[in-house]
């Protein structure tokens, strides 16, 4: 048989090796074991071994296997070192993706492990270091210093586990069946007295340290004495349930965890410490009971992470000379009451990134903490998130010092009544939500107050004062979150003197009428979306404004000095709103003021633009002042009932139906060149299409008239157009009123354009085309002249053309006169241009040009007509 050593006879061959060349120093480099050879059997042969399944293996007689390599590609393993010869099995299910065992030399190499659970180190087998990693839960790091069994704790596991080989005194090699120790060890080592599970009492006089998990799992462990000890290693006496009283007088550092589970200590006195690291006292799990209830630390000076987790009888503490206290660490101290921390400058936050298992989001530093009533942290800069949430039995609070306070730092304290923060500048996110009883707060120097900060503190009242915010988030005093129903503000009026921002939904104050902002550079109205009360806000500075609007507000006044843009919607619905001022508003948005039926006058006189249905169903809108305006986009008063005039005197371009439903009779655009919407189709596409009211219409700019412009105005009866060159599809149609009308510069007569009017006679000198329909139904139209100036514009290859149907049933027209061009009429039935005319049936005359006469006397077109075109001069 190969060789093989046991545990215990090769640390003490190794230890007696070293002790010989170097001496009883207590601790050695790894590398230096490597002179301890000679601790060894000479004649170990060495051989490698790959395998590719989980199984048994036994080496050959007289081999040591220095390396062993397993691979199962279906399963995840991870490295494991093993430091014998024998038998390996692999568990079920499991496989290792490299095994290394090698005793060649007493260096040691490492071990990895990926799952919580039981490891039973073999004979001979040596670790350095030990790294057991479970990606979902990583929590703290531990050393081991022996050959034994170790099982992870429920919900727990490490970073690293370093394992060491003792190579100091003896006494830390202890039988696991001692039940006192009383040595006069300076030092006890890592692992020393690890589940033994008999020890019961230690007196370790000249003791000055105890190494990490040095009594981790001596459960029948009650009393520890160390009266020279000043450092307490990581889970040096983790889980040692029974332990009620531990001396260590002179101790400056209790490491991670060096006390989690120690339910049964009741009274811990620390004068000399100085740090209590991570999860010092931590009971981790609810369902573990703590007994310490009594705790002096007078020289503390940082609290770690978890530090006194769910230790649920700690009522009273005192830390004169704490500085920092980390997340976490009086997490759920339910019988807490007193807090005194007189040089603590900062309450950790609870955020971990990435949050995970073991360590969530949530923990802060007083979390649930519920009869917690009194604290004093006069030099505290910083509270941390969710640092005192859920503490329902703070009333009153101060914190002179305090910069800043984290996101949901005070949430949920039901009871809280005043708060005082004179250095505050940030208030974080939901810092305060849900405080029912806060009623009163001072916060002088406060310059952000961030989203939902004050939500649902629905007991503040009276004038809020902040002097000194620039800043309110989003919902930051919002009282009407539909699961607090029948909940509603009390803050009566706002002091925010130098405040620019205020964010969607900031109040919901049903008790607020009236606001003034002086500084406010950005805001919407929505920011009082439920302040159903209010009826004024004055906002001088604020150039966009937007999102007031909504049928169930009150609003009266609205003044905006500076206010530049007025967004769509921005007034929209306000039935009381009766009092605008926007001096300097130079845009109005789609139906910013749509439905606002109160709203009676309105002075805009910058104002250059105005959008779709700015002021439909504006009712009692009689007076708008509007001078400046260059365009008016569709439908812009559209049903602007008391409308009788507006002076546009710049007004450059107008859209479909602007002014349908008003009463203004009289139109006058000094500046118009652009009338109608861009697609006209119908007659909804007219600007002043089906407007009864119309009389007067006058644009002496206008070029081009867009179709259906005038489209069914049966009052229109006076239209100036003097500079117009291109008419549009039934601009004038069915306007019966308008008798007469001067176009010296319209080269076209559009389809339709004047059909079924009252023209009685029509004179177009520069008019070259005249469409279909042009003329029809015209029963009054007795005379009409058409191209005499055409030559000055027309090249020699244009022609003149009259469309089918051009002056049907003008049953009073006598007379047509056609110059400069010869007229052609492109259509299969010529003569349907004048049918239902008197020109028709023979009784008339069209007079044409003498120069082109000829031309119409030889052409097919005309021959019908034949017997009465005349020549001008004839």
């Amino acid at each position: 048989m190969g060789w093989k050593l046991y545990a215990e006879e090769a640390v003490r061959a190794i230890a007696s090796a070293i002790r010989t060349k170097f001496g009883t120093s207590s601790s050695y480099k790894i590398g230096e074991m490597a002179d301890a050879i000679d601790a060894f059997p000479s004649s170990v042969r060495l051989t490698d071994l790959v395998v590719t399944e989980n199984g048994t293996y036994q080496p050959p007689d007289g081999y040591t296997i220095s390396k062993v390599v397993v691979d199962v590609p279906v399963n995840i393993g991870s490295a494991l070192t093993v430091t014998e010869n024998g038998v390996y099995e692999a568990p079920r299910g499991y496989g290792y993706n490299a095994v290394t065992i090698d005793i060649s030399t007493p260096e040691l190499v490492p071990l990895s492990v990926t799952v919580n659970g039981i490891y039973q180190a073999e004979d001979g087998e040596l670790f350095n270091p030990v790294t057991i990693s479970i990606p979902e839960i990583s929590m703290m790091s531990i050393s081991i210093s022996e050959n034994s069994r170790y099982t992870a704790p429920s919900l727990c596991a490490w970073g690293t586990i370093d394992v060491d080989v003792w190579t100091g005194d003896d006494v830390r090699l202890v039988e696991r069946t001692i039940s006192r120790y009383s040595g006069s060890a300076t030092s006890i080592g890592v692992y020393a007295f690890y589940k033994c599970s008999m020890l019961s009492e230690v007196q370790a006089d000249q003791c000055t340290s105890v190494r990490d998990s040095a009594f981790a799992m001596c459960g029948a462990l009650r009393n520890a004495a160390f009266p020279e000890c000043t450092a307490v290693g990581d889970n040096a006496f983790y889980s040692c349930s029974s332990l009620y009283d531990v001396s260590l007088p002179k101790c400056t550092i209790i490491g991670l965890s060096a006390f989690t589970y120690c339910t049964s200590l009741a009274t811990l006195s620390l004068p000399k410490c100085t740090e209590i690291r991570n999860f010092a006292f931590d009971m981790l799990s609810s369902g573990r009971s703590a007994a310490l209830s009594e705790l002096s630390l007078p020289k503390v000076r940082q609290i770690g992470q978890l530090a006194f987790r769910r230790c649920a009888s700690i009522s009273v503490l005192s830390l004169p000379e704490c500085e920092l206290i980390e997340t976490g660490a009086f997490y759920s101290c339910t019988s807490l009451t007193t807090v005194y921390a007189p040089k603590c400058t900062y309450i950790g936050d609870c955020l971990i990134d990435p949050p995970n298992a073991a360590f969530p989001a949530y923990y802060g530093t007083f979390l649930y903490c519920p009869n917690l009533s009194d604290i004093s942290f006069p030099a505290c800069t910083y509270i941390g998130t969710s640092a005192f949430r859920g503490c329902a039995g703070l009333t009153d609070i101060e914190f002179e010092a305090c910069l800043s306070i984290g996101s949901y730092a005070f949430s949920g304290c039901s009871n809280l009544r005043k708060i005082s923060f004179p250095a505050c500048k940030t208030v974080g996110g939901s810092a305060f939500q849900n405080c029912s009883a806060l009623r009163e707060l001072s916060l002088p120097q406060c310059e952000s107050i961030m989203d939902y900060a004050f939500a649902s503190c629905d007991a503040i009242s009276g004038t809020l004062y902040l002097p000194a915010c620039k800043y309110i988030g989003r919902r930051a005093f919002d009282c009407s979150e539909w699961w607090y129903v029948g909940r509603s503000g009390n803050i009566t009026a706002l002091s925010l003197p130098v405040c620019e921002t205020i964010a969607y939904g900031a109040f919901s104050c049903q008790a607020l009428t009236q606001v003034y902002l002086p500084a406010v550079t950005s805001m919407v109205g929505t920011a009082f979306n439920d302040c159903s009360n209010l009826t004024m806000v004055e906002a001088p500075l604020l150039e966009t404004v937007t999102g007031f609007g909504g049928s169930t507000m009150a609003f009266t006044t609205l003044s905006f000095a500076g206010c530049v843009t007025l967004g769509g919607t921005a007034f929209q619905s306000l039935q009381h709103l009766n009092d605008v001022y926007l001096p300097n508003c130079e845009t109005v948005g789609e139906y910013a003021f749509a439905g606002c039926v109160a709203l009676t006058e309105l002075d805009l006189p910058k104002c250059t633009t105005i959008n779709r249905y700015a002021f439909k169903g504006c009712t009692s809108l009689r007076e708008l002042h509007i001078s400046a305006c260059t365009k008016i986009n569709s439908h812009a008063f559209q049903g602007c009932v008391s409308i009788t005039s507006i002076s546009m005197p710049n007004v450059q371009s107008i859209g479909a139906q602007t002014f349908n439903g008003t009463q203004m009779a009289v139109f006058d655009f000094p500046e118009l060149i652009n009338c109608g919407g861009f697609y006209t189709h119908s007659t909804a596409d007219g600007a002043f299409a089906e407007n009864s009211v119309i009389t007067t219409f006058t644009a002496s700019k206008l070029r081009n008239l867009d179709a259906f412009l005038f489209d069914g105005c049966p009052n229109l009866s006076e239209v100036n157009l003097p500079a117009l060159t291109s008419t549009g599809t039934c601009a004038f149609r069915s306007c019966t009123a308008l008798v007469s009308i001067d176009l010296p510069y319209a080269q076209t007569a559009s389809a339709s354009l004047f059909y079924n009017t009252g023209l009685s006679t029509i004179t177009m000198p520069y008019c070259r085309y005249i469409g279909s329909y042009a003329f029809a139904e015209c029963s009054g139209l007795s005379w009409a002249s058409f191209g005499e100036l055409v030559n000055d514009y027309l090249s020699s290859t244009w022609r003149c053309d009259i469309a089918s149907n051009a002056f049907e049933n003008c049953a009073n027209l006598e007379s047509v006169t056609l110059l400069g061009r010869y007229w052609s009429l492109p259509y299969s039935n010529p003569s349907m241009a004048f049918a239902g005319t008197p020109i028709a049936s023979g009784s008339g005359a069209i007079y044409v040009d003498p120069y082109y006469y000829d031309d119409f006397m030889s052409a097919a077109c005309w021959s019908w007509a034949s017997a009465f075109i005349h020549s001008i001069n004839s």
